[in-house]
């Protein structure tokens, strides 16, 4: 599993992963309209509804965890699905 990839999401064919050192909005104007932006908590998610909201975004959120529930009203208010794991996306 390469370093950047410590999710080994590549391997539930997740296309391109964004390093943790590139500011993701600098990746927003190359995104195809038809892709999906997946992540945890953060602004990356947010940004993306923000500025390309044509854009499906999910977020991967624990609703029985007590610090990312406090996001799901914001994240449902920005028409952000949630999936519970990586691995139940699409």
């Amino acid at each position: 599993m390469p370093a950047d990839d410590v999710l080994d999401l590549k391997s539930l064919g997740v296309y391109d992963i964004v390093p943790a050192q590139m500011a993701f909005e600098f990746c927003l104007p190359m995104l195809s309209k038809d892709c999906i932006v997946l992540g945890d908590i953060g602004t990356a998610l947010l940004t993306t509804k923000w500025l390309r909201p044509e854009i499906e975004v999910q977020a991967v959120l624990d609703k029985d965890d007590d610090f990312q529930k406090r996001f799901v009203a914001l994240t449902q208010s920005m028409n952000i699905d949630i999936i519970s794991n990586y691995s139940n996306s699409q």
